[in-house]
């Protein structure tokens, strides 16, 4: 089949969808105008060419690759000549190339125009005199009150939010043309984006740019607001405030990658979203959220081992999202590790609560309720569906299933500390049931007497019941075996 017109195409897989929808509706006409759009020639539609065209379609979106790179040297020709303003090295090239793919051309030029005129404008209007915090408010107040683009929140495009008629641009996009100037006039200035260990002033996932004084020297830059941010100098080593990152092409490549692994995922082309995942990996290592993306693209293709691995290492890389644990205890669940797959699932239901109503727990339940039809005296199956549901919150099925195992494991004291769990859980300020849990972390002490997670469960339940002084007793026991486990009882026992 001919591939002729690839180069022209702006979006195969939005076209090739609207070319199946139409085609199974009947509407032969329009379908046949999208498959000359996709193919480059006409298709016979009223043929079953379903393998042939799904061929094409990896190879056209393997072709897009290479697209991204020679549209780079495209822009680059056309950038020359009408905008003169915008180097050839300048990261902004990279940036609208990638998105001329999505937005289209006649957008992208409308955001090389814009780009172009506000590094024209700063030449004119900031001198070498100014401070490198004025010469920033400077080019601030040019942007939003020369060229009248303020900022405005959403996921969009550079391209999308220079070209429309009323302008505006994000955090992560304002500070890109920040970026595209700073280059420009030589400016040591490059791109940040808080961390999940970011100070509490800056939510994860904002951006903002800083100006390197020194080596160890720099001050940051709210492109939003025109502000600076505390502190006014900070080490580049101690700054909490999140992650440096220097906008380059491997950067900006990255970011391309990942998004259209993205659009890959979403129209089904499960390995080649594997494909860009892994080229953005390579581009930019350790960049949890993409590892992410590729367990749930590995999830799709059932290859749960692959799954686990990458989730493991987003975990690894600081990723603690709901959706991760969740997607996680799925593949254990998948490969039969019921156990991990439970303790997966709790913490995804400890940071979302919400997800024991949203996501749907019955295949495992099923699974293990089909383990125990098979093998009926097996106390693990039962131990596992306690732990499921104590994960939904139905404490009474928890117990009962508990109760099943230790009917079998009579001195299993993790059955007994997750079913003590459920009846304070149950308790409500009823003292028949807390004493039941009482009674469960009682006879785990007696099997684990250095277990301080026990004493401390076991001195919330008595807080339940008034006893505030067993509490307390319990509590003591506790930071005795946490000196001891440290290592600091014997050194204070040395010093008397």
């Amino acid at each position: 089949m001919s591939q002729t017109g690839i180069s022209d195409i702006k979006d195969y897989n939005s076209l090739y969808r609207a070319y199946s929808r139409l085609k199974n509706e009947g509407d032969h006409t329009t379908s046949a105008k999208n498959a000359k759009a996709i193919f480059g020639q006409d298709i016979d539609i009223d043929k079953d060419n379903t393998a042939e065209l799904w061929e094409f379609m990896q190879a056209a979106n393997k072709a897009q690759h290479k697209i991204i790179f020679n549209e780079i040297n495209q822009m680059k020709e056309v950038q020359n000549n009408k905008y003169p303003q915008i180097s050839d090295d300048n990261p902004i090239n990279i940036i609208l190339s990638k998105e001329s793919q999505t937005v289209g051309k006649r957008k992208t030029a409308k955001a090389y125009a814009v780009i172009n005129d506000i590094i024209r404008v700063a030449k004119e209007k900031i001198t070498d005199k100014m401070s490198p915090f004025e010469k920033l408010q400077k080019l601030y107040g040019i942007i939003r009150d020369d060229f009248d683009i303020p900022y405005g929140s959403g996921t969009y495009t550079l391209s999308e939010g220079l070209a429309q008629k009323i302008k505006r641009v994000n955090c992560d996009k304002g500070s890109y043309i920040f970026i595209a100037v700073a280059h420009e006039l030589g400016w040591p200035v490059y791109f940040m984006c808080p961390t999940d260990t970011a100070s509490k002033s800056y939510s994860t996932g904002h951006a903002f740019i800083f100006w390197e004084i020194s080596k160890n020297k720099c001050f940051g830059f709210e492109t939003t607001t025109g502000k600076r941010l505390d502190p006014e100098y900070c080490s580049l080593l101690e700054q909490e405030a999140g992650s440096i990152i220097k906008i380059d092409k491997n950067y900006i490549m990255a970011d391309a990658y990942n998004n259209h692994g993205i659009e890959n995922y979403l129209g089904g082309y499960y390995n080649l979203a594997i494909e860009d995942y892994n080229r953005a990996l390579q581009l930019r290592p350790g960049w949890a959220e993409v590892y992410f993306n590729l367990g749930s693209a590995h999830y799709q293709l059932s290859k749960y081992n692959l799954v686990i691995n990458d989730l493991n290492k987003a975990l690894k890389l600081g990723l603690d999202w709901a959706d991760v644990h969740y997607n996680l205890g799925s593949a254990y669940n998948q490969l039969n590790e019921y156990s991990l797959a439970i303790k997966a699932y709790a913490r995804a239901v400890e940071i979302k609560p919400d997800l024991a109503k949203a996501r749907n727990f019955d295949l495992v339940i099923n699974q293990l309720n089909k383990a125990i039809k098979l093998k009926p005296n097996c106390a693990e199956a039962y131990y596992d569906l306690g732990g499921i549901y104590n994960v939904l919150g139905k404490n009474d099925k928890a117990i009962e299933n508990y109760d099943k195992a230790l009917k079998l494991r009579p001195d299993w004291a993790e059955a007994r500390i997750h079913r003590g769990d459920s009846y304070y859980n149950l308790g409500r300020y009823n003292r028949a049931v807390y004493n039941l849990a009482i009674e469960d972390y009682t006879r785990v002490i007696k099997l684990m007497p250095d277990s301080i997670e026990t004493y401390d469960k076991r001195a919330a339940t008595y807080d339940k019941l008034g006893e505030h002084k067993l509490a307390e007793k319990d509590r003591e026991v506790m930071r005795k075996l946490w000196l001891q486990k440290s290592g600091l009882l014997k050194l204070l026992d040395q010093t008397h």
